[in-house]
């Protein structure tokens, strides 16, 4: 890797400096070079499927194009992106004519289409208010109920994040009892967890099931096996799902083939393996601890042991071992990796000991210079690369039949001698006649004036552009071009001529560097100087970054008694700055955000808006055009009067807020209309408190129903009448089914089902009797199997 991109000559070659910048990403472009200048620079970077995080790779003020395919300079405002092509990420285009930031959400959602791979945390980039289709081809404006969502595709959350689930044609919201409704590929532990806290997957990724409190509670299969809310579960016996909660007497339980210590401290700390990594056992403080049960004798709290003698005399910390051959691992439990995880430098004798690595034993990798080093550091390959022999110490200690590598460093024959290779040793020819290549020969050479490859130097020493890169150091040159002198990289040492005489002429100078023009009397002036604080400079051109990178701004607001170079803040808007997305877009940081800035009007008039401020405390906010986050990012409500923090309360008492609906859009599902029929209120704990109006569900989600009188919540048995089937019981609500002449919640023998694995996916508390499913209980169920079927019998304990 270069230092520079400038080093590189070749496309091919051109990919990363090792400056490590922001712009350590390089591009070809006749040459190889840096993107500095973003007007022109970020377009360079081309391609397929390239995304905005690839292109800040380049330049962090680059984002992507609308299809992908190139990179393009980042705009603070969407507005000005003229052309589709340009319409960059978290910007949409209308579909005619504009690059719009959506502010709509109702309306504006859906214009993020024709896309892929599109998920929840992707859209909400858009809008806090938009999700994303289940196929990920767009995003959608958020529903406050999961019924509202009227088709499979657009069956995926709602505003606050809550997951919803398709299912009999209809959009559900996740609840505890319907983890195994949700079915899929790959699904795993996190997935099924952000639909409901209640729910984990099943081990072969195929569906979800109830998470646990206990591993005991999971039915005795590898699929629903897998954890409770505590620990990680254990199958034991093929059949019995376990926790590892007595060390004593469980450890031993998990057994196996290639078992690690890893896997048997993932059950339970207090767990280690055996030394043929067949079983766990339970882990000893020290290795003595092992001593009555030598097969045992691995890894104790202290760490690995082995032991003392080779007839296992007693287990002792394998700390204590002096030399290979006093590891002793017990018969059957010689091998490279045991002998080499016990002691470095060690490995397998045969079956029946370990031993010190040596060159001549080296085995199990390609033999070549890198591997046989690795085995052993005093090792290289040998002549015919079938194994690895000892180093000289020098090269000059070997033949010019037998030049292999040194300790002193790589071997070459030059003129029939084999000696150290140097710079001096690279041919005179078209094929080392530029610093790339003679650093490509070895790192430590630039090209020689007169041909060939010369050890680096001091910059100043250097005659050529060509030699002009590095110094002995590693440290930057710089090669002043009209004076024709090398001198150390520094803003100071650049030439004083009009070839640098802007900003962005010193600055791409070396972007790392950073250097800006000079000013004399406020006037720019040949010649390059290190960034310093923004309140140094003292013409715009300078008004670039200060000393740390961060942004500059020239401030022109009549405010001040001349322009002036000033940090970028909130307090720099210009004065014609009148919204809050404005003043948020203007200066942004993970700490600092902006609002409006509002003076109180003459005699109790409407505020003046004008320019911008950090956000503050709601309650300090004098104008509903500032009334939108704090300064802890919350978000403010304005009540048609103040700002306060939002919450129910501060929904105006107007038509505005005369449903439950849109009491539920105000603020994250959290209101309901109030009994006056026009502002908001939280939502009530219970039903029963709730009005007509009201009455959709309560503040923990429990569905409610509207009987023609009174709100009352809805339970299987208080279905209505006119409910008589059991598809019109599991509509009313979902879990119910029909008993004879009402509805009532499904329990196991209304499932008819015959195998274990059916009835415990349709509920999690049931296994079969062979015709149909009933509650899995303290039972022991005995198969006789004949040749024509299977017949259960059912023991109660």
């Amino acid at each position: 890797m270069k230092n520079t991109c400038a080093d590189y000559t070749k496309s091919e070659n051109c990919t990363r400096s090792q400056d490590f910048g922001p712009q350590s990403n390089c591009v070809w472009h006749s040459t190889c070079i840096s993107v500095t200048n973003t007007s022109t620079d970020c377009a360079y970077v081309t391609g397929t499927n390239l995304t905005d995080d690839l292109c800040a790779l380049y330049n962090p003020d680059c984002t992507v194009n609308y299809s992908g395919s190139a990179c393009q300079e980042k705009k603070s405002n969407c507005s000005e992106y003229t052309l589709k092509e340009n319409c960059s990420p978290y910007c949409v285009w209308d579909g005619t004519s504009i690059c719009l930031f959506i502010s709509d959400p109702s309306t504006q959602c859906n214009l993020v289409n024709g896309k892929t791979g599109l998920n929840l945390a992707t859209c909400q980039l858009y809008n806090s208010e938009c999700v994303n289709l289940k196929d990920g081809t767009g995003c959608q404006h958020s529903q406050t109920d999961c019924k509202n969502y009227t088709t499979q595709n657009s069956c995926v959350a709602l505003a606050n994040g809550t997951s919803c689930l398709w299912y009999e044609n209809s959009c559900y919201q996740i609840t505890g009892t319907t983890c195994s409704a949700i079915t899929g590929a790959d699904l795993n532990h996190n997935i099924c967890f952000s639909y409901n806290k209640g729910c984990t997957s099943l081990s072969d990724g195929t569906s979800c099931q109830d998470y646990k409190s206990t591993c005991e509670q999971y039915s005795g299969t590898t699929e629903s096996c897998t954890q409770s809310i505590n620990v990680k579960c254990y199958l034991y016996n093929s059949n019995t799902c376990i926790t590892i909660l007595n060390v004593s007497t469980d450890c031993a339980k998990i057994t196996g083939v290639s078992l690690t210590y890893e896997i048997c401290q993932s059950y339970n700390l207090g767990c280690s393996v055996n030394r043929a990594k067949t079983a766990c056992v339970q882990k000893a403080a020290q290795c003595s601890g092992y001593t009555t049960n030598m097969t045992n004798c691995y890894q104790a709290g202290e760490g690995l042991c082995i032991a003392s003698t080779s007839n296992d005399q007693a287990c002792v910390p394998a700390l204590s071992v002096s030399t290979c051959e006093t590891v002793f691992l017990g018969t059957d439990n010689y091998t490279h990796d045991n002998c080499s995880a016990i002691k470095a430098g060690c490995t397998v004798n045969g079956s029946t000991g370990c031993m010190a690595r040596t060159c001549a034993n080296a085995t199990g990798f390609t033999f070549n210079h890198d591997n046989c080093y690795s085995w052993l550091k005093t090792c290289t390959v040998n002549q015919t690369n079938n194994g690895c022999t000892i180093m000289t110490a020098k090269c000059s200690d070997q033949s010019s039949t037998q030049c292999l590598n040194a300790i002193e460093g790589v071997c070459l024959v030059f003129n029939s001698i084999c000696i150290r290779k140097g710079c001096d040793t690279a041919p005179s020819d078209a094929s080392h006649d530029d610093d790339t290549e003679c650093s490509n020969y070895s790192q430590a050479c630039t090209v020689a004036r007169a041909g060939g490859c010369q050890v680096r130097t001091a910059c100043s020493l250097y005659k050529s552009s060509l030699q002009c890169k590095l110094d002995m150091n590693d440290k930057k040159c710089f090669w002043n071009p009209s004076v024709k002198t090398c001198v150390d990289l520094a803003c100071a040492n650049i030439e004083v001529s009009n070839l640098y005489n802007t900003h962005a002429k010193c600055f791409a100078v070396d972007s790392n560097l950073g250097c800006t023009v000079r000013a004399l009397n406020k006037v720019a002036v040949p010649g390059c100087m290190a960034r310093g604080p923004c309140s140094s400079y003292t013409i715009k051109d300078q008004c670039i970054t200060n000393a740390s990178g961060l942004d500059c701004v020239w401030n022109t607001n009549s405010s001040l008694p001349e322009p002036a170079c000033q940090d970028k803040s909130c307090t720099t808007a210009p004065t014609s700055t009148l919204t809050h997305n404005d003043c948020f877009n203007y200066y942004n940081t993970q700490s600092i955000k902006c609002t409006v800035y509002a003076s109180p009007g003459a005699n109790g008039g409407q505020p003046i808006l004008r320019g911008c401020q950090q956000t503050a405390g709601c309650s300090t906010y004098i104008d509903i055009e500032q009334c939108k986050i704090n300064d802890f990012g919350d978000p403010c409500g304005w009540n048609g009067k103040e700002c306060n923090d939002k919450s129910c309360s501060t929904a105006p008492a107007t038509s505005e807020f005369d449903d439950d609906a849109k009491c539920k859009a105000y603020f994250n599902n959290k209101c309901t209309v109030s009994s006056d029929g026009q502002g908001c209120i939280d939502i009530p704990e219970i039903c029963e408190l709730m009005n007509q109006k009201q009455c959709y569900y309560n503040s923990t989600g429990q569905l409610c129903y509207w009987t023609g009188t009174d709100c009352i919540t809805k339970t299987c048995e208080n279905a209505p009448e006119e409910t008589a089937t059991a598809e019109q019981c599991n509509n009313y609500l979902y879990g119910c089914t029909i008993d004879v002449i009402k509805c009532k919640i499904k329990i196991c023998e209304d499932y008819v089902l015959t195998t274990d694995e059916q009835c415990s996916y349709a509920l999690s508390t049931c296994t079969t009797n062979g015709i149909n499913c009933v509650a899995r209980g303290t039972c022991v169920q005995a198969q006789i199997q004949s040749r024509m079927c299977c017949i259960f019998y059912w023991i109660i304990l």
